[in-house]
């Protein structure tokens, strides 16, 4: 008998927690969705006026957000004067990126594979600097 009322007053509190630890992230992902095409629509704004560069460097260690944003932009820019330029080392590149990077893809990008510089072109450029 003992153990009713304990499980009376502990099954709402953890139903309510979970039901707004839900909540929450169902509220955190539909505000992120939301910032991204706001980035998205600002971006094809700005582009209006004159052809928009975007260059998102080191993608091998770039968060979630960023890699969702970059899909998105890869889909929804459509014919926006918008070059969006990504950069990532393929010897370090996550399961994450390589997800992204067959989501982007999809949009038919043009890929350029650079191989590294030699130790002489290094110090070529060391000193141009």
């Amino acid at each position: 008998m003992p153990a009713l009322p304990l499980l009376r007053t502990r099954t709402p509190t953890r139903w309510r927690a979970r039901w707004r630890a839900r909540w929450r992230a169902r509220w955190r992902a539909r505000w992120r969705a939301r910032w991204r095409r706001g980035i998205v629509a600002a971006l094809a704004a700005f582009a209006v006026e004159r052809p928009l560069l975007l260059v998102l460097d080191d993608l091998h260690w770039a968060d979630e957000e960023t890699l969702a944003l970059l899909a998105m932009l890869a889909a929804d820019l459509g014919s926006a004067r918008v070059l969006v330029v990504g950069t990532y080392r393929s010897t370090e590149i996550s399961p994450e990126v390589a997800e992204t990077l067959g989501r982007v893809a999809r949009a038919e990008p043009t890929r350029i594979y650079l191989g590294g510089l030699t130790e002489a072109q290094v110090r070529e450029l060391v000193r141009a600097v």
